[in-house]
């Protein structure tokens, strides 16, 4: 297949252009708004990087788009890409606010156009383990969800490529639209169907203007959920965690290892890979793409993920 890359300063594009690269792809476009951030990717990459993205996606066709960029840039690229037809992986969140990516996947379906979002950890084998076990009941029904996602210090993205990350215009918030985002998703994922209590955020730490702390009460059925997300002073491997209290087994996901504590005092344990598959990801994705398939990722999850985060900050409360 052909790949184009829009907004390769993104500082997950090194996986995107390593996992085409690796998979025997041909890229045929590569993009970059900031002049000085594109010359710096061409020398690394050695290819062309042009900043028109309009007109690297009409230089050479691709037969499917990997689309980056900051988090306000990301529906603009869309716009280009839908607009030519070209399906596409889009990095999450896909935009600021719900309503941004509404009107793209409306297109989507007009136009029958293949389309996804990088929730990466769908694709860990450890956290399909968890979801079989939830949805073949084995696990009982579950009373409390904890999802954590914590990262290293903020001022590292600058270091990436990436220094909107540290511009809440371009991001349109902080921990949570960056990393909580995906254990939004995971609750989705894991079947249920989440609605805001309350949150709140902490600009305490004050690594940039966005919040570097969130947490969130969500209620999932009977169930409710915590999930926090943020960026910590050091950088200790935390990573995304969960544990799932529940009638018949208590699960923990740490590291890519499950433990399961059964209630007949049986222990299950399994380790897996500590990734985020997000080069599985793109190779399954660019399958189903080339093969007629329907995206397991499309654009609706971004805007599940996106509404009860847009609930969030019209609410937020921030600790100061």
């Amino acid at each position: 297949m052909k790949i184009a890359l829009l907004g390769i300063g993104h500082f997950h594009s090194p996986i995107y252009v390593g996992a085409v690269k690796k998979l025997g792809h041909a890229i045929v476009g590569l993009h970059e708004d900031d002049p000085k951030i594109a010359a710096l990717k061409q020398e690394k990459i050695g290819l062309p990087v042009g900043t028109d993205p309009a007109a690297v996606l009409d230089r050479e066709i691709p037969d499917f788009v990997i689309c980056m960029g900051s988090h306000r840039r990301m529906p603009e690229l869309l716009e280009l890409v839908i607009g030519r037809g070209l399906p596409f992986l889009v990095e999450k969140p896909a935009g600021r606010s719900s309503t941004q990516v509404l009107p793209l996947a409306q297109q989507c379906v007009q136009k029958k156009l293949f389309n996804a979002v990088a929730f990466c950890f769908r694709w860990h084998p450890g956290l399909r383990f968890i979801r079989d076990t939830l949805a073949s009941g084995q696990a009982g029904r579950v009373g409390r969800l904890h999802l954590h996602y914590f990262a290293g210090p903020i001022a590292r993205y600058s270091q990436m490529h990436s220094p909107w990350m540290l511009d809440p215009n371009e991001t349109g918030g902080g921990s949570l639209l960056n990393l909580g985002v995906h254990c939004l998703d995971m609750l989705h994922f894991l079947g249920f169907s989440p609605a805001l209590e309350h949150g709140s955020g902490t600009w305490a730490i004050r690594q940039a203007n966005i919040e570097d702390l969130s947490t969130l009460v969500l209620r999932c059925g009977n169930a409710y959920a915590l999930v926090e997300s943020g960026y910590c002073c050091a950088s200790p491997k935390t990573g995304f965690t969960l544990s799932i209290l529940a009638e018949k087994a208590n699960i923990e996901f740490q590291h890519g290892k499950v433990r399961l504590n059964r209630t007949d005092g049986t222990i299950e344990q399994q380790e897996f890979g500590d990734s985020d598959y997000r080069e599985e990801m793109t190779r399954d994705l660019l399958d189903a793409s080339r093969n007629g398939n329907p995206s397991p990722v499309d654009l609706s999850t971004a805007i599940k993920a996106l509404t009860l985060a847009d609930q969030f900050y019209s609410n937020l409360q921030p600790i100061r």
